[in-house]
């Protein structure tokens, strides 16, 4: 069982804090937002942080360790970054060549979100 602690510090960027995560659960992706926006309801590209924003730019977070899990849900995962850390955060999954949003399947856990990430690999036309 996948089991990590996600660290966040104010020296950390959101790339650093991306690459965390995607060590343990290679094909999921998790995003972050500015408060009071959400790309899943307004598709607003611009109210996500982009990879090179430091913590210590965000307004109104907090620092410390998150423990995860492969029984973690998407949804419990997005709310204790928020409770936590005051972070507005969303899971996307690999799916072939496009990341996929989770919210419809947000009950399910990192591990079943991660396991159907792998299996829908693209598909590659050997040349000859």
């Amino acid at each position: 069982m996948n089991k990590a602690g996600l660290h966040i510090s104010e020296t950390q960027s959101i790339k650093e804090i991306q690459e965390r995560f995607s060590q343990v659960y290679p094909f999921l992706k998790i995003d972050f937002f500015k408060k009071g926006c959400d790309g899943r309801k307004f598709g607003l590209q611009n109210a996500k942080y982009y990879p090179d924003v430091k913590m210590k730019d965000i307004e109104n977070h907090f620092a410390g360790e998150l423990e995860i899990d492969d029984t973690m849900t998407v949804s419990e995962l997005e709310s204790k970054l928020f409770a936590c850390f005051g972070l507005n955060a969303h899971l996307s999954r690999r799916s072939g060549d496009i990341w996929l949003e989770v919210s419809v399947t947000n009950h399910w856990t990192l591990k079943q979100q991660n396991d159907l990430g792998k299996e829908i690999l693209p598909f590659k036309i050997p040349r000859d």
